[in-house]
This record gives C-alpha cells, sequence and structure tokens, in this order.
C-alpha cells in the first residue's frame, strides 16, 4: 500500500502543468459561507440555528490527522475515544457513543458510511459543517445533538494540486497528494491519497496543569503517567476520487468514491489490557452520486449511495492468529430534495430512503464458527419532509418552519449458528421544528427555535430472540415489541454578533433539552435479558463563541486572531423509576481557545488550548470474588491493584484537563511549506474514556509542494 502512495504521488508531481499561487483568504467572510448540510443550501448568516463552520484555514492550521480530533480541538464538543481508530462525539449534553446515535455524519451531503469519527481524514476536506441541535426534521433518526457534513474540493480550471511528506514522534510517517482540475470543458475531478504509519506505541504524558485532589490522582494512577501504551501502534490510508460532468448550465452529476483502510490497527484495551491485546483491520469502501438540475425557480438534487465498512478483529493470542470476529456494516440509499424559490421565500421537500445493515460473524477457532454476539439485521427508514424559509420585513425577519414523517422498519435476519427466526417490525415517527431569526442591523441578530428528535431501537432490540456463549458464560436476548424509539424535544435561543470592519465577532446560545424514553438492559427476568425504555434526562447550558482580529485595524493586511467557543451544562441529570442522578459520560464544560497569526505571504502560526471538564463514570475497574461476593479491585497481570480505595465507589467523578497545541508553517516561493505541529504541548496526562490515557507530547513536521 505504501508503495502504490509513493508511485502515486510521484504521477501527481509529473503532471503538474503549472504552479498555483496561494488563495489569499484576507476577505474571506464567514457570513457568506454556503451551508451545505441544511439541505436548503442558505448563507450561514441566514440560517436561524447555531451552526459552526471550519474553513479551510481552520483544518490547515490544526495538528489534528482524523475528524474526530478535529472537532474536539475546535468546535467545543464531549468525545469518546480511544487508541486504535476509534472515536465517536456528543452535542449538547447527548453522551457520546460507539454506535454514533444521537448524530448524523455526512459527507457532501450523503450518508458517510460509518459511525467511527477516527476513520475520517481530514487532509482532503474543504469546510467542515457543524450544526447543534435537533434535526430529525430534515435528517430522521440519530439527528438529536446534531448534523456534521464533511465538504470535499470541487476543483475546476486548470490542473493544479499539493504533494505532502512528513515524519513525526512515535515513529510516525506520512505521504498524501492531491490534484484536481478540468480534463475537458465539461468534465473534472479531484484524487486524493494519502497514508500515516505509527510504526512504535506511543507514550502518555506525565504532567497535570491543573490541581489534583488525592481522588483524582488515583483515579489517574500515576503508574500509568509517562509510559509507553502498549499495542497502540497503527496504519491508515485514504483514497477519494470525485469525477464531476457538466452536462449544460442547468445540469451536473458528480461521482464520489472513497476507500478508508486501517492495517495491523493494535488494540491493547484499557492500558492494564483490559479488553485487549489484539489487533483489528478496517476496510471501507464509499460510493455516491449527486445529480442537481437547476431549473429556472427549481433547484433538484437526487442523491443514491453505497458504503461497506468491514471491521476484522483478530485474536493473537498464544500462537495462533486468526480473525475471531468479523462486522460488517452497510449504508444504502437514496436522497431527493427539490428547493422550490417563491420570491425571496423558498420551500424545501424531499424523500429519503436510508438502510443500515449489520452481518457479524464469529471463530472459535481458525476453523470453527460459533454463535456470533448479535444477529445480523437491517434498520430501514423511508421519510418525507418539507421545510419553508420565509422571509419578512426587507430579509430582516426570517422564518424556518418544517416537519418530517419516517416509516422506520426493521428486519431480522436469519444468523448462522444463532437460533434465530426472521421477523421485521415497524413504526411511526413524525417530528416538527420552527426557528426565527431577526436582524437588529447589520451585525447584531437574534434567534430562537423549537424542534423534536429521535433515535430508532435496532432490530435486535425489538423484535425476536437469541443466544450466544464466550469465555464468560452463556447469554440469552430476547426483544422487546412494545420498545418505543427515544425521543427529544429542544428549545434554543440566543444573538450573533459580527462585525468585519472592527474585526470582533461573538455569540452566545441558551439550550434546553429533555431526552425521553431511553433505550437500557432490562434484566429483571432471569432466564433472559431484554431491552426497555428505562430512563430520561434534562439538559439545559450555554454555548458561547468570542473572536478578535487585531488586523481589521490595518484592513487585514495581516490578521492576529483571538477566539474562543464554549459549551458549559448548567443542568444535566438523568432519571430512572423516580430517582434522579447526575448524567454520566457527558462533561460539565468543553472549551476551545488560541491566538494565531498569518501575513498571508510566509507565516502562519496557532496556539491552541482545549479544556476538557470534569465527568461521571461508572467504576468498571473492580469486580467480585464470587464465591464470596465481596468487591474487590481489578489487579493487573503482576498483582497490581487498580485504584484499591475506591473500591466500594460505583460512580467516579472524573478530573478535568488543560491540553495545548502548537502548528506553524513558512511558505517559501510561493508554493513551498515547512510545517511543523507539536500535539499536547505540554505533555498533559489525560483521557477520554477511563483506562485509556491519550498520547503525550508529539512533535511533527511536514514539507509540502503546491503546483
Amino acid at each position: 500500500m505504501k508503495g502504490i502512495l509513493l508511485a502515486a504521488a510521484i504521477v501527481l508531481w509529473a503532471t503538474a502543468a503549472k504552479a498555483q499561487k496561494q488563495d489569499s483568504v484576507k476577505n474571506y467572510q464567514l457570513e457568506q459561507v454556503i451551508v451545505n448540510a441544511s439541505r436548503s443550501q442558505s448563507k450561514l448568516g441566514d440560517i436561524p440555528r447555531k451552526i459552526d463552520v471550519l474553513t479551510k484555514n481552520d483544518l490547515q492550521a490544526s495538528p489534528a490527522d482524523n475528524v474526530g480530533d478535529l472537532l474536539k480541538k475546535t468546535v467545543a464538543v464531549d468525545i469518546i475515544e480511544y487508541p486504535g481508530i476509534k472515536a465517536s462525539i456528543g452535542m449538547r449534553g447527548f453522551a457520546p457513543s460507539t454506535d454514533n446515535k444521537y448524530n448524523v455524519l455526512l459527507i457532501n451531503g450523503i450518508p458517510a458510511g460509518t459511525e467511527n469519527f477516527g476513520t475520517l481524514d481530514i487532509g482532503n476536506l474543504q469546510q467542515v459543517e457543524v450544526m447543534k441541535g435537533p434535526y430529525s426534521s430534515l435528517y430522521g433518526t440519530n439527528a438529536m445533538g446534531g448534523v456534521i457534513n464533511l465538504v470535499t474540493p470541487k476543483s475546476s480550471g486548470k490542473l493544479a494540486g499539493s504533494v505532502r511528506g512528513g515524519f513525526g514522534s512515535f515513529n510516525t510517517s506520512q505521504l498524501s497528494g492531491h490534484i484536481g482540475g478540468n480534463l475537458t470543458n465539461k468534465l473534472s475531478f479531484d484524487l486524493n491519497l494519502s497514508g500515516l504509519d505509527q510504526n512504535s506505541d506511543y507514550q502518555t504524558g506525565k504532567n497535570s496543569l491543573l490541581h489534583r485532589s488525592a481522588i483524582e490522582k488515583e483515579i489517574l494512577d500515576p503508574s500509568t503517567f509517562d509510559k509507553k501504551y502498549p499495542n497502540t501502534s497503527y496504519k491508515k490510508y485514504n483514497e477519494g476520487l470525485r469525477l464531476g460532468y457538466r452536462f449544460s448550465d442547468k445540469v451536473e452529476a458528480n461521482y464520489y468514491q472513497r476507500l478508508f483502510a486501517g492495517r495491523d490497527v493494535m488494540t491493547n484495551g484499557t492500558i492494564y489490557g483490559v479488553y485487549g491485546n489484539s489487533k483489528k483491520d478496517i476496510t471501507r469502501w464509499s460510493h455516491g452520486l449527486n445529480v442537481a438540475v437547476n431549473e429556472n425557480r427549481h433547484k433538484l438534487s437526487v442523491s443514491p449511495y453505497f458504503s461497506r465498512e468491514v471491521n476484522d478483529y483478530y485474536n493473537i493470542a498464544g500462537t495462533s492468529d486468526f480473525v475471531e470476529t468479523e462486522n460488517v456494516y452497510k449504508e444504502f440509499g437514496v436522497m431527493a430534495t427539490d428547493k422550490w424559490l417563491l420570491g425571496k421565500h423558498n420551500l424545501v421537500y424531499g424523500i429519503d430512503w436510508n438502510n443500515k445493515q449489520y452481518e457479524s460473524k464469529r471463530w472459535a477457532d481458525v476453523s470453527e464458527r460459533t454463535a456470533p454476539y448479535q444477529p445480523n439485521y437491517r434498520n430501514g427508514a423511508l421519510g418525507v419532509f418539507a421545510e419553508g424559509n420565509l422571509n419578512f420585513l426587507q430579509d430582516k425577519l426570517q422564518i424556518s418552519a418544517g416537519i418530517r414523517y419516517d416509516n422506520i422498519n426493521f428486519h431480522l435476519f436469519a444468523t448462522p449458528e444463532m437460533q434465530i427466526d426472521a421477523l421485521s417490525e415497524n413504526h411511526h415517527v413524525v417530528n416538527p421544528h420552527l426557528a426565527a431569526q431577526y436582524r437588529i442591523n447589520s451585525n447584531w441578530r437574534v434567534f430562537t427555535g423549537y424542534g423534536t428528535g429521535f433515535h430508532s431501537p435496532d432490530a435486535f432490540q425489538k423484535a425476536g430472540s437469541y443466544s450466544y456463549s464466550s469465555s464468560y458464560g452463556k447469554y440469552n436476548y430476547k426483544g422487546n415489541p412494545n420498545l418505543k424509539p427515544e425521543k427529544s424535544r429542544s428549545f434554543d435561543g440566543g444573538f450573533a454578533y459580527a462585525n468585519r470592519d472592527n474585526g470582533l465577532s461573538g455569540n452566545l446560545t441558551y439550550f434546553d433539552t429533555h431526552h425521553q424514553d431511553m433505550i437500557d438492559y432490562d434484566r429483571s427476568n432471569p432466564d433472559y435479558t431484554t431491552f426497555k425504555n428505562t430512563s430520561k434526562a434534562h439538559m439545559n447550558g450555554l454555548e458561547a463563541g468570542f473572536a478578535y482580529d487585531f488586523g481589521a485595524s490595518s484592513d487585514y493586511a495581516w490578521s492576529l486572531r483571538l477566539f474562543a467557543n464554549a459549551t458549559y451544562l448548567l443542568h444535566a441529570k438523568s432519571e430512572d423509576n423516580g430517582v434522579k442522578s447526575k448524567l454520566k459520560y457527558v462533561r460539565k464544560a468543553n472549551a476551545n481557545f488560541g491566538i494565531e497569526y498569518r501575513d498571508f505571504k510566509h507565516w502562519q502560526t496557532r496556539l491552541s488550548g482545549r479544556y476538557i471538564g470534569h465527568r461521571y463514570e461508572d467504576n468498571w475497574l473492580y469486580t467480585y470474588d464470587y464465591a464470596t461476593y465481596e468487591v474487590i479491585p481489578y489487579t493487573t497481570a503482576d498483582g497490581t491493584a487498580v485504584r484499591p480505595s475506591l473500591i466500594n465507589d460505583s460512580v467516579l467523578k472524573h478530573p478535568q484537563f488543560l491540553v495545548f497545541d502548537w502548528t506553524g508553517s513558512y511558505t517559501f516561493a510561493e508554493n513551498y511549506t515547512i510545517g511543523v505541529t507539536v500535539s499536547n504541548l505540554l505533555d498533559e496526562i489525560y483521557t477520554e474514556k477511563d483506562g485509556y490515557p491519550m498520547p503525550g507530547r508529539s512533535v511533527g513536521g511536514t514539507f509540502t509542494w503546491r503546483f
């Protein structure tokens, strides 16, 4: 694979026809950005909702190498992240989950085909759109916390591109290339190739910038400080292709194809080895087609898509080395949207057909199949929606109102090695929204909105029964046909200020969300485990953003920008059978801040910080002596007890952290750039998930040639 990437980079180099000058961003105005994820493709300033847009400059100035890492460093979101290319995010008090059940993830407006943010590369992105709040009225299931849309380039004109190579800590090397432009007057393309190999295990941090209590020090466990985290090396490769054909001034088609390959991705589990000492391979192929027709007052878009992601988990204990578990995730369907222009108003309506199919295989040894951990199933949805966007009072007042109906269907498939019958179930869901915005003047605007969201249960949670065996024993499960979707209702409101002339911008949003019918395990029956709508939660809080550019005084001949944004939960509690408790796996606060300098010719540098607030997690690093049922601490391989004084605490309050990053680059001869990144600049010891300390300080260098 590395040889293929090298050969492709040489081809990109050889086909360079003419140097392309670096784009100037001095006159960039964020309010004029088109937000593709809104489905109405409106300007950012015309949408009465809270939306963060990351520009190309934000992407280039970040040391992140995947979308999960990017979002946690820029837009104040929660994240659950593990070594071994695995990450998911949460917004507005919705806890991150490994199946990403509270967000919708798109690439160019089409489902991304993965639930894992860690597998998404940022090297070939043009823009990232983060829409916070309920969007089930536009996208159906899962859009409770928000929608993330990744936008890739659509190059035109003469062929141009770049080649980049680099090296860094933990014996990391990377190589990438991009080329795009017109092949004929009507045919254009973009091709991106990249590879990154982290060939050594990473070292954890050793410092604590914030005060630690005795309990917090024990939770973090000093024995994990400044320690090599075993089995954390990996290799990953990306390929992306866009082919665009312009049939006429009114009709255009773009075909998108992407490949992600993670190879020899080591998974130690926790730093203590719990749930670990294995490896996995990840392979995902994605295909999508968008046909856009712009005919007088109608803008029609039709997008069929298909993706297939395979996760192979190896058992490498002892001398054998075989695939123990294979999980296949398929996503396919069609999205169709029409934007009908009605003077200053518009009506957006459409129909979506989406399917998510899960298949599992499991082996006891190299040749013997055994029952997988769950049956094969498909969650399908047919949804129709409409949204009116109205403008009044000379475009000062903007109102958006919409509604969506979804017919959710479940299919449970007969699964080899598992006693289960094929079954089907379905239900119906309706979700409305209403939002309004008023422009006080050219700088100030106020906005408010209300909407609902839902998360549909999986097919095996609602229908059928199944069982499997493992080293821990035999497990029996039974679906609950009366299981309801998780639902939410949310209100938000706030104001925003933006004045390019004085370089100042800011916003403040208050949100209030009620989350109901949360799905959990029901173990009340001694013969089997089922599922139930067991609890509810209430979250409210504030989102704030601020930026000031000193370069406004020089008409942006240069830029020196201070920036900050934060999410703070004022209230976050759950309730189960009348018993209230603090919401777990959700941070009280998340914040990003920093300072950036650009001279638009040679120099660019950014120092950024991330504040990670307190969170509550179940204290899972203890167990029972099943002879006496006495609570005992988990012990490492050498017999050392982990957190022995905390074994009677069922829930732990995890500490807060402060992590800094620095990036800098110098461009010379217009087309050559030397870059340096330092992630975790001050070598903070921190975790995104209990028992999984993240990398300490790492340094990297890159060289980029643009042609």
